[in-house]
């Protein structure tokens, strides 16, 4: 971690300030075990629960773990989600069979030693669960050894998938026939709306950037939370006790940071009751966390990703959702849409590979000259 990060989680701690982070959990590990740390990013766990029915559905037993390497020197807390992962799919029969850590300062050349190790297992069935900018890399350099082709299996949490703007990004290629997990934004009059007053500003103070123009989940997330913030302030506001009324303390001093702190927690509380439906759907919290009733599945073809299915916050796969009195709901059928598997494939991957891929064994037979004989 940085210092800068250091100060800033014990300047919040000590002055009772919310962090609302639109990070991964893991991203700042001294962040997550405080109070006033509040995450609006999907509940990993759910994720990890989606990602094992999905390899159940296919009845895949064995897989291989490639993970982002932490720069943290706080080792005991940063690798949770990792931990939390194994111990899930030990439950449910599925094998980690080898975890591949990769670090956000490597070079080319030490990705792709990784890689060639990692063409050497039967297994191949991977999951990915990195930032989108080292899942990227990665992707150029599989997509370089072969290893987006037939027989192959690539599953990338919404750690990368949340961020890809894939139409515009140059990893599209590489990427052809990986199945993604996403947080789901569904379809509102509230976000058309929004939307295209986005647009008729941009258009009229940058025509260049509406070529590119899209709201990414983070957008509508941070319109959300600009949203829950201002409401829970004036709420908070109203129930700070009147300075006039501190007695005890002894001095000013005392009395602005006995203010911050009251304030500071009193606006956590109200943050936490947000309950609305936003750009992004329904905006509530559980656990700190931004609660989220499914998420998304795409299949990346051509020159962006195709929907295939929904997974719920329990583990469930599902092709279909609906709304039922402006709440989500799942309609369970167990089966997600046909998917275009690397190589352009439609046959179901088996997960392994028996074929040898070490170095080719030649064995040479002797002519015999039956003219000798």
């Amino acid at each position: 971690m940085s210092l800068e990060a250091k100060f800033l989680a014990e300047f919040r701690d000590m002055n009772k300030i919310t962090v609302i982070s639109f990070s991964t959990p893991t991203s700042f590990p001294m962040f997550n075990r405080s109070p006033f740390f509040v995450q609006v990013v999907d509940d990993q766990a759910s994720q990890v629960k989606g990602v094992a029915a999905l390899i159940e559905l296919y009845k895949w037993r064995n897989v291989t773990l490639i993970y982002e390497e932490s720069d943290s020197d706080d080792l005991n807390n940063y690798d949770d989600i990792v931990s939390y992962m194994a111990a899930f799919f030990e439950e449910k029969n599925i094998h980690i069979s080898f975890m591949s850590s990769i670090a956000a300062s490597s070079e080319d050349d030490q990705i792709i030693e990784q890689l060639d190790e990692l063409k050497t297992l039967q297994t191949t069935i991977f999951i990915v669960h990195l930032s989108h900018v080292l899942a990227s890399r990665l992707f150029v350099n599989e997509k370089r050894l072969g290893m987006i082709s037939k027989g192959y299996v690539w599953i990338v949490t919404f750690n990368s998938m949340n961020h890809l703007n894939l139409r515009y990004s140059s990893a599209i290629e590489s990427m052809q026939g990986v199945i993604g997990f996403r947080s789901y934004i569904p379809a509102s009059a509230e976000l058309h709306n929004f939307t295209l007053r986005l647009k008729r500003k941009i258009d009229a103070e940058m025509p260049v950037a509406m070529q590119a123009l899209q709201l990414k989940l983070l957008g509508s997330l941070a319109y959300d939370v600009a949203w829950s913030l201002a409401e829970a302030a004036e709420k908070a506001v109203t129930k700070v006790p009147c300075t006039s009324k501190l007695y005890e303390i002894s001095n000013a001093t005392d009395i602005n940071i006995y203010e911050t702190s009251m304030y500071g927690s009193i606006l956590l509380q109200e943050i936490l009751r947000s309950n609305f439906q936003g750009l992004g759907g329904e905006f509530r919290f559980r656990n700190r966390k931004l609660f989220s009733t499914a998420f998304e599945i795409v299949n990346v073809i051509l020159s962006g990703e195709r929907r295939i299915g929904f997974c719920s916050s329990t583990g469930r796969i599902t092709r279909e959702i609906y709304e039922s009195n402006g709440r989500r709901r799942l309609s369970f059928t167990n089966n997600v849409e046909s998917i275009i598997w690397p190589g352009g494939s439609s046959t179901i991957p088996q997960g392994r590979m028996l074929q040898n891929r070490g170095k080719v064994l030649k064995v040479g037979v002797p002519v015999k000259d039956f003219h000798s004989c």
